[in-house]
């Protein structure tokens, strides 16, 4: 069953989940990972009764509306290795999604995504990665801090970066959550919520702090452990591409490159 939703009404409604008899033992338990292809966060609800959830939501607007498909056991197959989950959206029969579950390690899943068409064709497909969340999701975490503020954006200035920006950022290859609340007047804060747990990482920077050259923005932020230090560069106005680092003993830890979506009214 398919359903758009908006996406507190979706959020709200998820809580963790326990163990499922399977044949190959689908894991239980609210699963959460980022598709990098669609800038999409996909959540997985495996209950210890079906009915099943498996939710898609879109990064690039906020989390302002929500995919969900809902299935049973009977769509799920599995065998020794990996569990295939069907979903259907009634709405194209022809077109079925595909989801191939394998275990990587304890609390963590390989996931390929497929779009299968009626001949039973793979059309498209790709693969991502799934922590356990044994709490609330960060996608429902951040729509409950964020949500007051999101509710009061106003239209983007078109010649300015200031503003609040949601994206992506990627660490030895695993893509997560990455926000940025950008000021030229004030402090500016930059946030990053890993998969699977319930903490942030945070920094802020003043405008002193900035520094413009050849087209890029350099930034020395607040924090010595995390995103020390950062590099911008403004794709066009409602995207932004950039790096982080820290820097220690003169040896550069935990860099990551991200894309960040400015989201307004």
């Amino acid at each position: 069953m398919y359903r758009t939703l908006c996406l507190l009404w979706v959020l709200l409604a998820i809580s963790p989940v326990h163990a499922l008899s399977n044949a190959m033992q689908l894991p239980t338990g609210l699963w959460e990972g980022i598709k990098q292809d669609d800038s999409s966060y996909q959540l997985l609800e495996i209950n210890t009764q079906p009915p099943h959830r498996f939710i898609s939501v879109r990064i690039a607007d906020g989390f302002r509306h929500a995919s969900s498909y809902a299935f049973i056991d009977i769509h799920v197959t599995c065998s020794a290795t990996e569990c295939a989950i069907n979903l259907t959206d009634p709405r194209r029969p022809d077109a079925q999604q595909r989801l191939i579950i394998a275990k990587n390690l304890q609390d963590s899943l390989n996931v390929t995504q497929m779009y299968v068409n009626a001949s039973g064709q793979s059309q498209m497909a790709t693969s991502y990665s799934m922590d356990r969340q044994g709490a609330q999701s960060t996608v429902k975490r951040f729509v409950q801090q964020q949500q007051t503020r999101l509710k009061a954006l106003k239209p983007a200035d078109s010649d300015d970066l200031s503003g609040f920006w949601l994206g992506i950022v990627t660490f030895n290859h695993k893509p997560e959550l990455l926000q940025l609340e950008f000021s030229t007047t004030g402090q500016s804060r930059l946030t990053y919520y890993p998969n699977g747990m319930q903490i942030t990482n945070q920094t802020q920077f003043m405008p002193g702090q900035i520094e413009a050259k050849n087209g890029s923005l350099f930034i020395k932020t607040a924090n010595p452990t995390f995103a020390s230090e950062l590099i911008l560069h403004s794709s066009n106005n409602n995207l932004l591409h950039g790096y982080l680092y820290s820097v220690h003993k003169n040896q550069v830890l935990q860099p990551g490159s991200f894309v960040l979506y400015r989201i307004g009214q």
